[in-house]
């Protein structure tokens, strides 16, 4: 079989299959260099393991990576001659429209659609996660309405740029001769899923966050940089752009993540919905705050309090939970408070810095019913002897816990 090794548009190109389907016709590209393997390569393989079979064989392939189509930025619905504020309301306005089209603020979006890895047209975009054995992919005409239209509205401190357009800018491989992927995720995409809007985008990218820093500077975009926390424009208001490298937990094991529910991605290009491990979905689905599915102890171990406390911050959002996790997570909270309660109560406040800014008495009182929640399945544990019981009167009663603990954490009163 005669293979072709495009050197332009950043394909490996085998004539007749080019990722094992033998019903997809060769894409046409322009060719470098043609070649006789001097053996026959299985029927399902995929392209980059064409490719590092093709230079086991000594043969120099300058490109074989997928190739990022600029075009898939394309910003929609907006306006000349409007504020950036003005542009902003009015795009989230359409995402919302295109949202509650077919379904009330909250509900599970109804068109979300699971895609076979061999249908897409461009797998290797997504390849960064070939190595999670649970990965799915999906696509959502509602998602990518609202997500295009959000996107497309001006990122505050920039000089009218889009989020498109920086997401355009900084994955050209014009400044590198790198390929560069951007995915957003958390969320920004777990929200639109189930017909809500979020505030900050997060992304996650490819390339050194130091090339992109030059970038952001060539194009006189105020940016920072700080281990690999890459901030794009002003981080005052509640809607910036932030991203981190693909390496800090994203194509990384289950005991990394927060919640299950936040391990899902965004991919412009492909235009698929990508969930990391398979379980970000169905948690969404049921509107569930869950430990991912990892050995517990590695998860905290990894994360730290601060990940406990964070639990609580989409409790009183209205997520449901599982009690034999809840137990678990109050348990584990009891257990560091004991041990140095003041790094646990500046963790606390951290993680749940928005009720810390902005106290609100319904708020507070849904944190409050849900601590105490979690006390009773905290002391049942202790009758029944799986934990050991903390000692002190600080913990005598849910009640003094959350007066002489929690409240003080927060420095506020109900």
């Amino acid at each position: 079989m005669e293979y072709l090794i495009d050197g332009v548009i950043s394909k490996l190109l085998a004539v007749g299959t080019i990722i094992g389907r033998d019903s997809t016709p060769p894409i046409k590209c322009e060719v470098q260099q043609s070649f006789t393997l001097p053996f026959t390569l299985p029927e399902k393989i995929c392209a980059v393991e064409c490719v590092m079979a093709v230079l086991f064989c000594g043969i120099v392939v300058y490109r074989s990576w997928s190739s990022r189509k600029l075009s898939c930025f394309q910003n929609v619905g907006v306006e000349k001659n409007v504020s950036p504020e003005e542009s902003t309301r009015k795009l989230r306005e359409r995402a919302c429209q295109e949202m509650l089209k077919t379904g009330r603020e909250g509900e599970m979006i109804d068109d979300l659609e699971e895609v076979p890895f061999w249908k897409i047209d461009d797998v290797l975009s997504i390849y960064f996660w070939r190595v999670m054995p649970g990965v799915r992919c999906y696509r959502s005409r509602t998602v990518t309405a609202a997500l295009r239209a959000i996107c497309s509205a001006p990122v505050p401190g920039l000089s009218g740029e889009t989020y498109l357009d920086v997401f355009r800018t900084l994955t050209d491989s014009k400044h590198s001769g790198w390929p560069s992927h951007m995915y957003v995720w958390g969320g920004t995409v777990r929200d639109i899923l189930r017909r809500k809007i979020g505030n900050d985008i997060d992304f996650v990218y490819t390339a050194p966050g130091k090339e992109l820093e030059v970038i952001c500077q060539k194009n006189n975009w105020m940016s920072s940089l700080s281990n690999g926390w890459l901030v794009i424009g002003q981080t005052k208001p509640d809607i910036f752009l932030e991203g981190m490298p693909i390496t800090y937990n994203t194509i990384t094991d289950e005991s990394h993540g927060d919640f299950s529910m936040n391990w899902v991605f965004y991919d412009f290009c492909t235009d698929l919905i990508i969930d990391g491990h398979g379980s970000a979905i169905p948690a969404i689905l049921q509107n569930k705050v869950e430990i991912p599915p990892c050995k517990w102890d590695d998860w905290v171990n990894i994360n730290g309090v601060y990940v406990l406390f964070r639990y609580y911050k989409f409790l009183i959002r209205g997520h449901t939970h599982d009690p034999n996790q809840m137990t678990y997570i109050i348990n584990r909270i009891i257990k560091f408070w004991c041990a140095d309660e003041q790094e646990t109560k500046k963790q606390g406040r951290a993680a749940l810095n928005n009720v810390v800014k902005n106290p609100n008495k319904e708020v507070l009182e849904e944190l409050k019913k849900k601590v105490f929640e979690s006390w009773e399945l905290a002391e049942r544990s202790w009758t029944e002897g799986l934990w050991e019981r903390p000692k002190g009167g600080l913990f005598a009663s849910a009640l003094s816990w959350w007066e002489n603990g929690w409240e003080v954490m927060l420095t506020i009163k109900i």
